[in-house]
């Protein structure tokens, strides 16, 4: 079935898995500690206060998303000019930084429900410690993946794709993907740690301007203006990553050691 068939199994898993975590929703003893009464209670009369505070939250954190997914897109735009090669390593450093984002990606939504819970109880220090740790596992696991791009990055290029031209190019790439690793678990963790405080909106506004204001533009000066190439589009974006995580790191640690 080609791409459709891709399409289709993508669908089929999707809708298994919300079914899926329906059944488990309404069933799992740890979620009726939470929420004791049954889920079809959950569906009550409509809530505008509720609804507005779910926006209140949620935009910003949906524009800040946004912001990211969109640098990363134009990115591959831009690298679309230089050929077929290019974007395919392209792809390859793509599914390896995504790959290995999963585990701060994990960590960080643990980091939410931590935050949450410490800022309702108002718990002064606890934040920072909870903090700390989110940062600590974070830095040590991408500085694991930071070592194993760097320095297999031949291996895992070769392990993805067989083109000899593409290989060469990848590897190149994910040196620089090794390069961010670990700022970008720090700006993983920080935004969550954010969330789980409510502080939501100037995050957004960081992350735009990191994203689509620093690292689109350096991307383009450097693929274009300075015949980097693909390795200036990496290199724009690793340094937007770089920048995002000072601003945002330095944030979280300010709002947590507030009461």
């Amino acid at each position: 079935m080609g791409l459709d068939g891709a399409g289709v199994a993508t669908l089929l898993s999707r809708c298994i898995t919300a079914v899926w975590l329906y059944f488990w929703l309404t069933n799992a003893p740890r979620i009726k500690v939470w929420a004791p009464v049954r889920l079809s209670a959950w569906w009550g009369a409509w809530d505008g206060s509720e609804f507005k505070k779910l926006l209140t939250l949620g935009v910003p954190i949906g524009l800040q998303l946004v912001s990211e997914i969109t640098a990363f897109s134009i990115g591959a735009v831009m690298i679309g000019f230089f050929g077929v090669v290019p974007l395919a390593a392209h792809q390859v450093a793509i599914i390896c930084t995504y790959t290995a984002a999963m585990v701060p990606v994990g960590i960080a939504m643990a980091l939410v429900v931590r935050m949450g819970e410490a800022s309702g109880n108002v718990i002064v220090g606890q934040k920072r410690m909870i903090l700390l740790g989110g940062l600590g596992f974070s830095v040590l696991f991408t500085s694991i993946a930071m070592v194993a791009f760097i320095f297999f990055g031949q291996w895992i290029a070769s392990s993805i794709v067989d083109d000899r031209d593409v290989v060469e190019l990848a590897v190149k790439l994910l040196f620089i993907v090794g390069a961010f690793q670990i700022v970008d678990g720090i700006q993983i963790v920080s935004c969550s740690a954010l969330r789980g405080m409510g502080d939501v909106t100037i995050p957004a506004w960081l992350g735009a301007l990191c994203y689509l204001g620093i690292a689109v533009p350096l991307s383009a000066l450097l693929a274009f203006a300075f015949g980097m190439g693909a390795e200036g589009v990496w290199w724009g974006l690793a340094w937007g990553l770089v920048i995002a995580s000072v601003l945002l790191g330095a944030r979280s640690w300010i709002i947590a050691g507030r009461v």
